[in-house]
């Protein structure tokens, strides 16, 4: 019965494999790649700004120099400006009023002219920021441009240059810009300056490592696509590898968690599979009877119908009893065959208990009978109860009109008695034929109890019976005292009945914890009675009394019953018998 591998796990790699490889990992790389020369990019923009803004510092602090040393004028700046454009990165470098117009430029050509740019160099210089932006040339070429604000003395005051610096910045038009200056910035007009740097070389290294990226993004494609491929073939291995213990530990843990029993044997009869249900139903012994033959594991009885049809060639459903070791078995059997590539390889049987179901059909069965007989006692006693009355008036009048003395006075007192217990019979008929009529109250419950045995104290010490009474003290429950009252006198009477040459009877009652069920246990120390009678107990006309009715236990089993209770009874030859009730407790009426 060992289960093949599965061959789609032993199949090579798969097309569709490849390509959802494809389709998850070229996404991937291509989002890596772009994000690669994006973060590129913009870390050349970056060193660009830097170094357009480190030439504006150090613009800046040269013209702080100069001014220190002599006066300023129009010519040293178009000097300081043309040393510092010509490094060979930087394709300009140019200050501007706030309107645009040229002041000082790199390439004197274009001092004068206006410079066209969609910028607000008002807010610009508002602000004090620093703007940059890729400004394309008639040639083709990009030049990268960094525009500041052009704050000279500003610079001079962080260096601390004191008094002579904020004399000079009152004359900074005198100074700036001298009458031979070609163009003069008006008195409110602020300066801008431009640096221009050329990106040809960052453009073709950029050009360099896209390439890069390119080649390790496709190899890393291909080595992810190579990674994949190898993981499913491991995969597929490892699958097929331990498929088989797989299988079995699955079906193992299906077998012992199922509720129903199952055993199966292989062709050869030797059993493979048992469970702990199937173990506890047919109270097998052995731990692990796997491996035994099946022939030395089942009863013979379920050993018979497997004989009958020892291949299961059809379906098997049959119920089975069988006296166990305590208790009578009753079992629902289904059996098939089982098969692996059309080939016979062993059997399973389903072992399903219907103890439960069949007590219940009996009690079914017991509650229509007793149903039938209370209605014909009904009837019956209602007929009998008005002859009675006049057959005890007869005899009691002819008892006044004989002699006490005489043979027919003691005959006339023996027909009274037999009325009398006619009548009690007849009474307990309608009684138990009568729906119990539940009226529950709070009451204590040790009270109950004490008042209960009460009744039954004189009695007892004339059988040398001992009582003892075990109860919570000072619990408060709500039932109904009366038909509780009622319960609790027909067990003490049986229990009675049971010790005539003395004993003990013992009264314990206990709350669950919960507090909402009443556990009640009524022992004597009697006769007791045989393991076939007690199943019978409380059946009605049941009894063992010479002059018993057999109708009391039958009502008190009435009676538990219409408070959804549960009673029963265990008793031991010569060792006395114990009556266990289960009361739910009512809620506190309002």
């Amino acid at each position: 019965m060992k289960p093949k591998p599965d061959k789609k796990h032993l199949q090579i790699l798969s097309p569709w494999i490849i390509i959802g490889a494809v389709v998850v990992l070229l996404p991937i790389v291509l989002i890596m790649a772009l994000n690669t020369i994006q973060l590129q990019r913009s870390s050349a923009f970056q060193l660009l700004t830097e170094k357009g803004q480190a030439l504006i510092r150090s613009f800046e602090a040269g013209t702080q120099t100069v001014m220190i040393e002599q006066y300023w004028g129009w010519a040293h700046l178009q000097r300081l400006l043309t040393a510092t454009a010509s490094q060979p990165d930087i394709a300009y470098i140019m200050l501007t009023d706030t309107k645009g117009q040229v002041l000082a430029h790199s390439d004197p050509k274009q001092i004068g002219s206006m410079y066209n740019l969609e910028i607000d160099l008002n807010s610009l210089v508002k602000d004090n920021t620093t703007l940059t932006h890729i400004r394309p040339t008639a040639d083709g070429e990009q030049i990268f441009e960094v525009i500041k604000h052009f704050t000279p003395f500003e610079v001079g005051n962080r260096m601390g240059m004191g008094m002579g610096m904020r004399r000079g910045h009152m004359m900074m038009h005198r100074w700036y810009w001298p009458e031979d200056a070609p163009r003069k910035p008006s008195s409110d007009q602020a300066l801008v300056i431009f640096i221009g740097l050329k990106t040809g070389a960052i453009i073709e290294a950029q050009q360099r490592d896209v390439r890069h990226i390119i080649i390790m993004a496709a190899i890393l494609f291909l080595v992810g696509i190579a990674g994949v491929a190898l993981i499913f073939l491991t995969h597929n291995y490892k699958l097929a590898k331990s498929s088989l213990s797989k299988v079995k530990a699955f079906s193992d843990q299906v077998v012992k968690q199922m509720p129903l029993g199952l055993i199966a044997w292989n062709e050869d009869g030797r059993v493979v599979a048992v469970n702990r249900v199937a173990r506890e139903l047919l109270e097998l012994e052995q731990a692990d009877p796997v491996g035994s033959p099946v022939t030395n594991v089942l009863p013979d009885k379920l050993l018979a119908i497997v004989n009958q049809n020892p291949r299961f060639l059809g379906r098997l459903d049959q119920d089975l009893e069988w006296s166990g070791k305590d208790k009578e078995v009753a079992l629902q059997v289904t059996g098939a065959p089982l098969f692996e590539s059309g080939v016979h390889r062993g059997y399973v049987c389903l072992l399903k208990d219907l103890s439960e179901v069949t007590a219940l059909r009996r009690q079914v069965e017991r509650h229509k009978r007793l149903a039938t007989m209370g209605r014909l006692a009904a009837g019956v006693a209602h007929e009998i109860r008005n002859p009675l009355s006049s057959i005890k008036g007869f005899a009691t009048y002819f008892k006044e009109r004989c002699n006490q003395e005489d043979q027919n006075s003691r005959i006339a007192d023996l027909m009274i008695q037999e009325v009398d217990r006619l009548n009690r019979v007849v009474t307990q008929l309608l009684e138990f034929s009568r729906p119990v009529q539940v009226s529950p109250r709070s009451v204590e419950l040790e009270g109950q109890l004490s008042d209960s045995i009460q009744l039954i104290t004189e009695r007892a010490k004339r059988q040398g019976v001992t009582l003892k009474l075990e109860c919570p003290q000072q619990e408060q429950v709500v039932l109904d005292p009366d038909l509780l009252k009622q319960v609790l006198l027909n067990l003490y009477l049986n229990a009675l009945d049971a010790m005539p040459s003395g004993g003990q009877l013992t009264v314990n009652a206990s709350l669950d914890k919960d507090r909402s069920k009443l556990m009640l246990e009524i022992t004597d120390t009697g006769e007791g009675m045989e393991a076939n009678m007690v199943s019978k107990v409380f059946d009605p006309y049941f009894t063992t009394k010479s002059g018993g009715t057999g109708l009391g236990l039958a009502i008190v089993h009435n009676i538990v019953e219409a408070h959804n209770g549960r009673i029963s009874l265990e008793s031991w030859p010569g060792g006395g018998s114990r009556v266990k009730i289960c009361l739910p407790l009512q809620k506190e009426p309002r």
